[in-house]
This record gives C-alpha cells, structure tokens and sequence, in this order.
C-alpha cells in the first residue's frame, strides 16, 4: 500500500464528522479484515477502474452491504440495488451510504443477495473448478472442455 495515499486517506477520514462515519483500518489479515467487515455498515470501493475485486467479494461472502463506484469490474460483480449499490459521484456515494444507514432491510436484502452471488458463481469449489478448467485448457492448447 502505498504510505502518501494512505496518508492522505487517514487526513481526510479525521476531518469527518461524525468521527465514526467510517473508519481506516490499514492493512490486516484476513481473519481481522473479515470481522471488520461483519462490523460495518458497508464496504466502500471508490476504485475509477478495477478488474474483479476481491474485497467485494470478501463483502458479499461475510455479508455486508458493498457501496462501489460504477466501472466495468464493479458492475461486472455488483448489480445496482440488488447485491449492492453503485454510485458515479461522490454525492451519489453520500446518498447512497444514508439509505444504508436509514434502512437496515436494504442492507439485509442486499446482504442475502450478495451472499447467493458468491455461492453460485465465486465460492471455493466454484474458484477451484475454474482454475482446474484455466489449467485444462493451458495443458491441451486450448480446447474447451469436452472437446
């Protein structure tokens, strides 16, 4: 991670007001990052561009509620009020974040949707048959399966 946007990010997060309206939490390992995420409201990605994120899926998969910024690797995993939420500004984001905070059924509906994403398309066993299909096709030039 790189420490001067780090920086940056810790100076903005205390000029916050409430001082809890979020929180940095650096680097952790996954077992404190997972409880973390239990712990919040919901899991921000302000990414302008990302391939498939991984702390979305941790979200979904723990069950929080994800707030991204629409780009390509975002809606590709968050369909927009229905596993989570996208937002194109910082307004939009604000918005956004207080219907979370108003409404708790949103989250959990969000939250059990999000959780059926991982389970049908990104779980262990469903990761694990990808890769094996990756190394498959790498193995016979190629050819799909079945072929």
């Amino acid at each position: 991670l790189d420490s001067a946007y780090a920086a940056t990010v810790e100076e903005a997060l205390g000029t916050l007001r409430p001082a809890r309206a979020a929180a940095w939490c650096g680097v952790l390992p996954q077992r404190e990052l997972h409880l973390a995420m239990r712990a919040a409201v919901a899991v921000l990605n302000t990414s302008e561009a990302e391939g498939m994120c991984n702390s979305i899926l941790e979200a979904f998969a723990v069950g929080t509620p994800v707030l991204a910024r629409r780009n390509a690797g975002n809606a590709s995993l968050v369909t927009h009020g229905e596993s989570g939420l996208l937002f194109t500004t910082p307004d939009a984001a604000v918005a956004l974040a207080q219907s979370l905070l108003d409404d708790r059924m949103l989250a959990g509906r969000l939250a059990h949707c999000a959780r059926g994403v991982v389970a049908r398309g990104h779980s262990e066993a469903a990761e694990r048959a990808a890769y094996a299909e990756v190394l498959r096709r790498a193995e016979l030039g190629g050819a799909p399966a079945g072929s």
